[in-house]
Formats: structure tokens, C-alpha cells, sequence
């Protein structure tokens, strides 16, 4: 006998304006952020036609009766239990580190922050920065721009992210999240804490976080005309960071030894106490 399939993509093509109203994308949970306090905004499953069933359904009857339009369900990335269960409720830290206007790195700088912002870092997770970002390219909406090489400013494609890096590394050291990998730049900038700062480079060096606490970081990112932020949000879950930096105001300009601590708290437990030292270099001359 003869066997008739057909093919199930222009029947759905051929009804889908008919039917419009019904189709409709899955919404996933998201944040809406006020203030200092997070909220979830509620999830909601999408409908699709189902063109496979459709198909069989048409050459089943093959005309003699009226066929019923199946639709499937599209589930959302995450359901609005999901969300709750991360447990981002509050703002937990901040950063925001300065540039001036206009400058090709801050090019870079901005769409680095429309990378970043919205990460959630689940409980658990590490967080490397490179492999967020991903490789700086042209194409990706990154342009040329000085960057730190061998102690020499020259150009690169992606150049001033590390201002990002530094901006991402003091919000995490805030939030008292688990830092797993940072490596400050040759010589000391001067818009960045001594010591407390991190470069970043495709190919390394890289910059990893972990969270080590019992519920989610959502990372908001905005770079404006002055400056970028990082804020942090999660549940407060008594954390507390106390920092020491020495020398905490060095001269610009020098070769100097800096030393950087923290302490970690939750409630009354000491949970981190962490020394680190760098070795800065002076920079080049002009510089």
C-alpha cells in the first residue's frame, strides 16, 4: 500500500497566523530589583504549535473529518520555585571603580557590563571571568585599546577590561565570596586599591570567584560615563568583611611592597582569615 507523510513545518507555517493568538514564548523567572531589596517576578510556560502531531493528524483523516490543533507546552528556563530557591533577596556588596569619558577602553568597558550583567553565581559555583566575558574580538563588539604587556602600555583588542576585573574582584571580596584565583597588574593604577586589584588577559591571567555560600549572587553591572559598578545581591546570611591594606596611601609612580588582608564572618564564626602580599614594580616612564 501507499503510505502519505507529510512534511511538517509548512503545515504549521500555513496555520500559525490563524492560531497566533494562542502561540506564545516561555517567560522565565526573573529579579526586579528596588532599592536595596530583590524580588522574583513570576515565570510563565509558553505554548508552540506541535507541527509533527499536526502533520499526522492531517494525513490520518486525510479530509474526511475536522482536525484538532495540537499544542505543546514550552517549559521556561526557570520556573518562578527555581528562582525562589536561590535565595536573592538583598543587596549583600558594591563596587564601583572611576574612568574618564570616552576613551576606547571604556568601549570596552561597557560592553563588558552588557556581558555581565544578570550572571548568577548559584551556590557552589565558581566564577571565572574570562570564560564569562569570552574572547575579545572585533566582532564581539570590542575595540583596541591599551593594556598592560611585559611592564609596556601597547595596544589590544579588549584592552581596559581589567578595570572590570578589578571592579568584579572588590564586590566579591565584599560579598565574602571564596577567592580562588586574582593576580594584580606589574604596576600600581592608581584608580584601584593598592593591592586589592585583579588583571585579566584571554588566555590568562584569569580571575576566579567562588561562592561558597548557601544561596545565589545575582550580579548587576552598569558602566555610565564615569565609572562602572558591580553590585551584588543574595541573602545577608551574617556576613561581615573587615579589610587592612599597608602602605594604604603609597606615592604614585613607585616600586612599593603592599600587604592585604580580610577577615570573613558569618554571624559570630570566623570563616576566612587571608593575608596576601605584591611586589609592584614602577611603571614606565610617562606613565
Amino acid at each position: 500500500g501507499i503510505q502519505v507523510t507529510l512534511d511538517p513545518s509548512p503545515m504549521a507555517d500555513a496555520v500559525r497566523p490563524t492560531f497566533a493568538p494562542i502561540v506564545r514564548p516561555a517567560v522565565s523567572a526573573g529579579f526586579r530589583i528596588t532599592g536595596e531589596r530583590v524580588t522574583v517576578t513570576p515565570s510563565r510556560p509558553g505554548r508552540r504549535i506541535d507541527a509533527t502531531r499536526l502533520a499526522r493528524r492531517i494525513a490520518n483523516h486525510q479530509g474526511r473529518a475536522d482536525v484538532r490543533l495540537p499544542v505543546a507546552a514550552i517549559p521556561p528556563k526557570r520556573t518562578t520555585a527555581e528562582a525562589r530557591k536561590l535565595r536573592i533577596t538583598t543587596l549583600v556588596s558594591e563596587f564601583t571603580t572611576p574612568y574618564a569619558c570616552c576613551h576606547p577602553r571604556v568601549t570596552n568597558i561597557k560592553r563588558a557590563a552588557e556581558i555581565l550583567d544578570g550572571t548568577i553565581i548559584e551556590s557552589g559555583a565558581r566564577f571565572p571571568l574570562n570564560v564569562a566575558l569570552g574572547e575579545r574580538t572585533i566582532a564581539r563588539g570590542f575595540v583596541a585599546a591599551p593594556q598592560i604587556n611585559a611592564g609596556q602600555l601597547e595596544d589590544a583588542v579588549g584592552g581596559g577590561v581589567s578595570q572590570m576585573a578589578t571592579t568584579v574582584f572588590n564586590a566579591s571580596f565584599f560579598a565574602g565570596l571564596d577567592l580562588v584565583q586574582h593576580t594584580p597588574h606589574e604596576f600600581w593604577i592608581t584608580r584601584y586599591p593598592p593591592g586589592r586589584e585583579a588583571t585579566v588577559s584571554w588566555g590568562g591571567p584569569e580571575l576566579v570567584v567562588g561562592n561558597d555560600w548557601p544561596a545565589a549572587i545575582l550580579m548587576k553591572v552598569s558602566a555610565g560615563e564615569s565609572g562602572v559598578t558591580v553590585k551584588m545581591y543574595s541573602t545577608k546570611l551574617g556576613r561581615l568583611v573587615a579589610t587592612t591594606t599597608d602602605p594604604s596611601d603609597p606615592t604614585a609612580g613607585t616600586a612599593f611592597k603592599v600587604v592585604y588582608t580580610r577577615k570573613v564572618w558569618r554571624g559570630s564564626t570566623l570563616r576566612r582569615d587571608e593575608r596576601w602580599t605584591w611586589n609592584y614594580k614602577a611603571p614606565p616612564t610617562g606613565e
